[in-house]
């Protein structure tokens, strides 16, 4: 879980944090805008990501750390969240439009985790792999955050199973 600590001031939750650094730090910032409309645009795709990360979650602890296989039902709903996803990005260059926001860092974020679960194919949703393609090219600093190794992946997940499980 991600912290923030500011100048004494103690924040958690990964979108939390990303509105108060555009609030605190980038008021006029396009990545968080003020209007608004345009706010209440993000704010949904913040939702959205945050619903669609806990059954990442799922997917990911159940099949990766506890060896459990993944319940259809599960993998109904994530299909179906992309579905939804798809659709809404449509042609659009980002989430709420022509311009990044913080709701594109954050589904960035959170999709890119469902790459260590290898058998979700992404080919029938053309609009998210069209976005997420592109903003993992835009980004210049993506893959050396993101960029993991099928070793760095497993021994990540050996060391949350030696600890928890």
């Amino acid at each position: 879980v991600p912290v923030l600590i500011d100048n004494g001031f103690t924040l958690w939750e990964s979108r939390a944090i990303l509105q108060y650094l555009c609030n605190e730090y980038a008021p006029n910032s396009s990545l968080y805008p003020t209007e608004p409309k345009a706010r209440a645009l993000v704010d949904r795709w913040l939702n959205f990501d945050s619903e669609l990360y806990n059954i990442i979650d799922k997917l990911l602890i159940d099949k990766s750390v506890n060896g459990v296989e993944i319940p259809e039902d599960v993998i109904t709903n994530y299909k179906n969240r992309l579905k939804v996803l798809d659709k809404l990005i449509g042609v659009k260059l980002y989430l709420t439009g022509d311009q990044l926001t913080i709701a594109d860092l954050s589904l960035l974020a959170t999709t890119t985790y469902i790459a260590w679960i290898e058998e979700f194919d992404f080919n029938d949703y053309p609009n998210y792999k069209r976005w997420n393609t592109r903003l993992k090219s835009e980004l210049p600093y993506y893959e050396g955050i993101n960029g993991i190794t099928r070793e760095d992946r497993d021994a990540f997940t050996a060391k949350i199973k030696a600890k928890f499980g």
